[in-house]
């Protein structure tokens, strides 16, 4: 994932681009002649001086489907740079945009090729290669493992690739399981790191959780109703603190 921004010093000239699946956010805000931009929106709610005020419509959109679209921001001059996307903004201020990956044309190619014969496994091939290409980095990597069928799958080719790598997954108080309304999958976590011999680290939810709702309010920077994000918090809280990636 990447979000960037050149500078060129020789044309005056500034160019944006993010991440093919907009994994990391970018988000611009103009304001006369100038373009401000940031990967977390609060910066530039705190450069404006608080001035911006909050978009309705996309208040509406997180309500209906549980978070802000790419095409809407929660605030109204604010705005997101599009996944696969990129902004040159000239010296004069003129800003040209285009787009250098676009998941529908990758998606029609794919399927394609796959159609066609020509690569019967080209599915699995991707995946692995995806796989390998993320356990690139200069820290050390780690899986997050939900025991489910996607995160044991990315797992266990990761293991392939990286013998002993660690694992991070999310469970919970007995006394407390009954009140949870997503299954415990904790069991079939431990079964898939037993299986390919991963280094599982086991994440127990207590009641304290509502705590960390004001902090994850502050980081969220847009409202996010999906309940999962607060496993998603405490797994790389976690991985964080132990050095992974």
């Amino acid at each position: 994932m990447f979000a960037f921004g050149i500078f060129d010093e020789r044309t005056g000239d500034l160019v944006l681009a993010r991440d093919q699946l907009g994994v990391k956010p970018l988000f611009l805000l103009r304001r006369g002649t100038g373009l401000m931009f940031a990967s977390e929106l609060k910066a530039l709610a705190a450069v404006t001086g608080g001035t911006l005020e909050v978009d309705h419509g996309a208040l509406v959109a997180s309500l209906l489907y549980y978070w802000v679209p790419d095409t809407r921001c929660a605030f109204r001059e604010a705005e997101k740079l599009p996944p696969g996307s990129w902004l040159r903004c000239r010296a004069d201020g003129r800003v040209e945009r285009g787009r250098y990956w676009n998941l529908k044309d990758v998606a029609a190619e794919g399927r394609e090729r796959a159609l066609s014969g020509e690569r019967p496994d080209l599915a699995a091939a991707v995946v692995e290669e995806s796989t390998r290409r993320h356990l690139l980095s200069d820290v050390p990597v780690a899986t997050f493992l939900s025991g489910g069928l996607d995160s044991s799958y990315l797992t266990a080719l990761a293991a392939r690739h990286r013998p002993g790598i660690s694992a991070y997954t999310i469970g919970f108080r007995a006394e407390d399981a009954k009140f949870e309304a997503m299954p415990d999958d904790l069991r079939y976590a431990r079964q898939v790191a037993q299986r390919f011999g991963v280094d599982l680290h086991e994440i127990e939810i207590a009641p304290d959780v509502l705590e960390l709702l004001s902090r994850m309010t502050y980081d969220l920077d847009e409202p996010i109703g999906d309940p999962a994000a607060i496993n998603t918090f405490l797994i790389c809280s976690a991985a964080r603190e132990a050095g992974s990636r």
